[in-house]
Formats: C-alpha cells, sequence, structure tokens
C-alpha cells in the first residue's frame, strides 16, 4: 500500500487530479481505505475503471498494486522476445509469478519490479497479456501475436462432369488470413493415390493466391477419387467421381479423306455438330475427329463425346459386326442394304445415291443425314 495510510485523504495520493477525486466521490470513494476497498481483485479495478473513466493502471499505482505501463514491441511473431515496463511487480520471479498471453504462459527471462522480458508463446493472432506478482494480477494490455495463416478454400472441378481417360483439371482456393507475411512454401496435391508438390511463392497478409500452383492437371479412371490439397497447415478436400464417358462411335469408309468438321462428305453430320452443342476435342487427318460436348450450350447434349473414324469399307462392317462402332457409313450396295435389313440388328437407311448409314438399334434418337436433333442422341446399354 505504498506509503500512504489507508486513513489519508485522497488528496494524499500521488498526481491525484481535482477531476479525478470528484469522479471517485461519485461512486462513494472519499478516502484512501474505500479506494483499497472499491479495488480488491482485478475485475473491481477494471470496472471502477469504467464508473469513473480513470485508467485501471493510475488506480494501481496509487494502491502500490502490480501494473504495466509499457509493452515492446506492440507486435511481434510468436515465439518473441518481449520486454514490459510496468510497477510493483516484486523481485526475482518465484514459482508464483506468471506472464500469461491468451491465457497461455510465456517464458520469463528476467524479471525485475518494474521490468519483465518474456519469450512469448507460439500462439498467433490478437489478445490480452498480464502478469502475474504476488498472486495477484496486473491490468491487462493487448498483443499481437503477427503470423501468416493459410486458409484453404473450395476445390472446383472442370469440366464439371469428370470422365475417365479424359484431362481433368483442379483449381484450390488459398489466403493468407493471417496478420505477416507467408515466405516461399509448397502446396501438396494428393490425387488417386499419387502426390504431387508444387512450389508456391510469397505471399502477403491478407492476400488472395493466383499462383499457378493453385491448379493441377490429371486423368484419371473411372470410379471416387479423394482428392487433397494442402498448403501449410491448411487442407481442403473433396471427394471427386469419375464418370466413364458416354459416347457414339462412327465409321466412315474413306481413310484418305480429311475428317473435318467444315467439309462435307462421309463425315455426315459432323460440320452441323460442330455448329451446335459439341466442339472439337482431337483431329487427326484420315484418321479420326472427336468432338466433345459443351455442358453449356442451350441445348445440353446427352452424349459426352461423338467418335468419327476412318475406315475402310470392310473395317467399318466388321467393327459393327464386333460391337466396336454403333454406326457406320459405307458406299451404297443394294445387296448390302438387303441383307443389313433382313439381320433385325441394324436400322439401315440410304443416304442421297452413294452412301449407306447403319446404326445399331442401341442408338437413339439419331437420323442419318440429320444433325438438328444431335443434342437428343443417346445410346442404350
Amino acid at each position: 500500500m505504498s506509503e500512504i495510510a489507508l486513513t489519508d485523504l485522497l488528496e494524499h495520493l500521488e498526481g491525484i487530479g481535482a477531476d479525478e477525486i470528484r469522479a471517485l466521490a461519485r461512486v462513494g470513494v472519499a478516502s484512501v481505505e474505500d479506494l483499497d476497498g472499491a479495488c480488491a481483485g482485478a475485475s473491481a479495478i477494471a470496472e471502477l475503471g469504467r464508473r469513473t473513466g480513470i485508467a485501471d493502471a493510475r488506480l494501481r499505482a496509487w494502491l502500490g498494486r502490480p501494473l504495466l505501463e509499457a509493452i515492446a514491441p506492440a507486435a511481434g511473431a510468436p515465439d518473441g522476445r518481449v520486454v514490459l515496463c510496468g510497477a510493483n511487480l516484486g523481485a526475482a520471479p518465484d514459482d508464483g509469478r506468471l506472464v500469461l498471453f491468451q491465457g497461455r504462459p510465456a517464458a520469463i527471462e528476467e524479471w525485475s519490479p518494474s521490468r519483465i522480458v518474456v519469450r512469448m508463446p507460439g500462439v498467433p493472432g490478437r489478445g490480452m497479456l498480464l502478469a502475474v506478482a504476488g498472486g495477484e494480477a496486473t491490468n491487462a494490455v493487448e498483443w499481437l501475436a503477427r503470423a501468416p495463416e493459410l486458409a484453404a478454400g473450395d476445390i472446383t472441378v472442370a469440366p464439371g462432369r469428370a470422365l475417365a481417360g479424359e484431362p481433368i483439371r483442379l483449381t484450390a482456393e488459398l489466403e493468407n488470413a493471417g496478420t505477416a507475411p507467408a515466405g516461399a512454401f509448397d502446396v501438396l496435391w494428393e490425387v488417386g493415390g499419387r502426390a504431387a508438390a508444387l512450389p508456391h511463392g510469397p505471399l502477403e497478409a491478407g492476400q488472395r493466391s493466383h499462383e499457378s500452383s493453385l491448379t493441377y492437371e490429371t486423368v484419371l479412371p473411372a470410379g471416387a477419387h479423394v482428392v487433397r490439397f494442402t498448403a501449410g497447415a491448411a487442407t481442403a478436400e473433396i471427394e471427386l467421381c469419375v464418370a466413364e464417358p458416354q459416347e457414339l462411335v462412327i465409321g466412315v469408309s474413306d481413310p484418305l479423306r480429311p475428317l473435318d468438321p467444315s467439309a462435307p462428305g462421309p463425315a455426315g453430320a459432323a460440320a452441323m455438330v460442330f455448329d451446335g452443342p459439341y466442339e472439337v476435342a482431337e483431329r487427326v487427318p484420315g484418321e479420326r475427329l472427336v468432338l466433345r460436348a459443351d455442358p453449356g450450350h442451350a441445348r445440353a447434349p446427352r452424349l459426352d463425346r461423338i467418335v468419327f473414324l476412318a475406315l475402310a469399307s470392310d473395317d467399318v462392317l466388321e467393327r459393327l459386326e464386333a460391337g466396336e462402332l454403333h454406326a457406320g457409313r459405307v458406299p451404297y450396295d443394294a445387296h448390302l442394304e438387303r441383307a443389313l435389313a433382313a439381320d433385325g440388328r441394324w436400322s439401315v437407311a440410304r443416304v442421297g445415291s452413294a452412301d449407306l448409314d447403319v446404326q445399331a438399334r442401341s442408338v437413339c434418337e439419331r437420323h442419318a443425314g440429320e444433325a438438328g436433333n444431335v443434342h437428343l442422341w443417346y445410346v442404350r446399354d
């Protein structure tokens, strides 16, 4: 209680002003004894300070209670070294003296009645810092543990319908939600039992990442696959279902003609298809043309892709028979038309005067030489 007697009037307190005396009087504090009784603990001191507008540390100084006046630095890294300046903190530390930040103890390196040096606990964020001396807590001061904090968001998949054997693009969201920059680090993609570590540059506090390592491309078989993205302590995870592509395979009996969606001929309705809900995914002149569905088209197609193969006439017929083709176009032959129609497994149509269109009965909504309803085409199992 320093050298002030409990019976002394408030005027005897060092440096007290008239406005402060009146403020204390308004809450029933007229003497040093009254003040001591009103400040029985840390919460009582804080409440008296709130009611009178007098700083917590000033009330403590008048009563000789332990107090903190300054902290340096006011913000720093977790595990950083911090100096606390105050008064009435006691002599060398004993087992009962503590410094707490966010309720966790700091490692005490030095202790004197007016100065404490500690190594802060390794916790990030803003919180209150206080000391406990002689069983009594000081006033609390705010301290900021500045640290990067990587936060992962959603993982998006493109295209929206992932297909077996097709490229799949995975993109993660990442930001530094902490209060300090993050130095360069690696991100880890784990997909389908495989892992890839990719470099990522520094990321400022509060910054959202746009680096290329947040995108990972892969090809997966059909089935369910766990996709996990990790950056530091941040992790995002999804289950990715990869489907077998629904496709229509058409054989064209002219291996010398370049398969081109803009050219008329045995490619049939491919130019019309390209103008509609499909786009060219692969084109090998004289061999194959692959059209991939555009799910965002106004007439979203049922099939994932349409494949045109340039084959000799005999190969078209052999592959139709083997079930490797769903449809084919060969030069018109009246005997062949009658034989295929009599078989019962095929729908046969003459196209113009030169071609014969043959398709398995599992193919639905497809009409020879017509592509206006291409978005409705499908193949039954």
